[in-house]
């Protein structure tokens, strides 16, 4: 299995490029999958399914897959949450839904807001659809009939001025509640659900659709077409794909000794690093581990919090190392590394002062500037591979260190170089691709 990568290294007289997409580098991977068996793939491999963020990832996808080995699309990170439905209240858990049969079906994939029916039973539509609404007051649960039709977005704001928010519906009696405050009218009430999501977490509103897509509300997951020049369309989650995975840049760890509160443990690393410390693999938690022993106490705090147990940053890492026995408290929301217990996690107080470790994406500083390795497998002299280089990227490659001779021999397809008689190394060249810094356009010369 050939996989051609993005090598980034920065040059040391330029500063490093600061972006939440900063130093990927994109994977294919073409052995087919369904969506969640490449999203745990990805996950244990590298990061996680690609996130895309702009027109240049896509050009770079377009530029670097194998099409022989792709059977038109392949999936990304990108899905339609389909089963996040929550309340307007933030506060109120979904323990009822009234749904009509065959509901929700998000009918044209867009359906991301809840309507109650003149009988009472529920619907999914588009929240920008105009109806009436039902707002509701906390202090009596009393449920109110908002005559003027609104969107969705419309009668949260309204509600939220005005009384306490959009209806809540706890169980059958203030179903029936809401339903008689509607007076035989469509309402709005306050159930949502996001949509469109990244695997990894990722903010990115970038789409490329292809004409007529996302065309189906029961096909929540996202494949790049590459018959049709990179669009996205949306498909059956059980459809097997290849896929195209990222690997995030490498981090740092850094162990700030000054106690804190878990709270302000994570202003200070997102205020001078990236955020609090996202532990995502064995070799990551042993950084953090050969790091406290710089520690005068035994525990210090890392990323993970009590909310379904989330990261600070928002990745969706899986990971775990608990010590055994935890988490074993439901009032101890955040987590500390125990020393003692070598790297084991605890669930503690967090207004507990304690160390904590920060996490910064590195910034690769050499002599050599970023690029990319492109293989071209057609066979030419040393002369007619250097014209042929500096015609179609800059130039023959340059090899600065082991990183590169290892980047190289990870995207080599030795089936293409290898003679069949004696499998002996045929002649190869590579090249250097041109490449935008967001403040500096820069092409490498020879």
């Amino acid at each position: 299995m050939m996989e051609k990568v993005l090598l980034s290294i920065i040059a040391a007289s330029v500063l490093c490029v600061v972006s939440s997409h900063v130093q990927r580098q994109y994977h294919f991977v073409y052995e087919k999958k369904n969506m969640t068996e490449a999203q745990s793939y990805c996950r244990d491999k590298y990061t996680d399914l690609a996130t895309i963020y702009d027109e240049e990832d896509v050009k770079t996808l377009k530029g670097i897959v194998d099409e022989s080995k792709v059977d038109k699309t392949a999936w990304i990170g990108l899905y339609d949450d389909v089963n996040s439905w929550r309340w307007s209240d933030r506060d109120a858990e979904v323990e009822f839904t009234n749904w009509k049969e065959g509901e929700p079906n998000n009918h044209g994939s867009g359906q991301y807001c809840t309507l109650m029916r003149t009988n009472g039973e529920w619907n999914d539509k588009p929240c920008n659809h105009r109806h009436k609404s039902v707002c509701s007051n906390v202090t009596d649960v009393k449920f109110i009939l908002i005559n003027a039709n609104m969107s969705w977005t419309e009668a949260q704001s309204y509600c939220r001025a005005n009384h306490t928010d959009l209806a809540t519906v706890r169980n059958e009696a203030e179903n029936q509640e809401v339903k008689d405050a509607a007076g035989g009218e469509k309402v709005w009430i306050g159930l949502f659900r996001d949509s469109w999501k990244w695997s990894d977490g990722s903010k990115s509103s970038f789409r490329y659709w292809k004409s007529g897509e996302p065309n189906s509300g029961n096909k929540a997951c996202v494949a790049m077409n590459f018959n049709h020049p990179g669009g996205w369309e949306d498909h059956n989650c059980d459809h097997n794909k290849t896929f195209i995975c990222y690997k995030r840049s490498n981090v740092t760890f850094i162990l700030i000794t000054v106690p804190m509160t878990w709270t302000k443990a994570q202003i200070h690393c997102r205020a001078d690093h990236t955020d609090l410390a996202t532990v995502r693999n064995e070799a990551e938690n042993q950084k953090v581990k050969d790091l406290l022993k710089k520690a005068d106490e035994q525990h210090v705090w890392i990323g993970l919090f009590r909310d379904s147990w989330k990261w600070s940053d928002e990745s969706k890492s899986s990971f775990r190392y608990w010590k055994s026995g935890e988490p074993d408290n439901g009032n101890e929301a955040c987590v500390a590394m125990n020393f003692d217990h070598p790297g084991g996690w605890e669930d503690h107080n967090c207004d507990h002062n304690k160390p904590f470790i920060c996490y910064e994406v590195l910034c690769v500083v050499s002599s050599h500037v970023q690029r990319q390795y492109h293989f071209v497998y057609e066979k030419k002299n040393m002369k007619e591979a250097q014209r042929y280089c500096r015609g179609e990227y800059t130039d023959l490659a340059t090899i600065d260190d082991k990183e590169d001779v290892k980047t190289l021999t990870d995207m080599v397809d030795l089936s293409k170089i290898l003679k069949e008689d004696d499998q002996k190394v045929n002649s190869l060249f590579t090249t250097l691709h041109s490449l935008k810094f967001a403040f500096l356009t820069m092409t490498v010369c020879k």
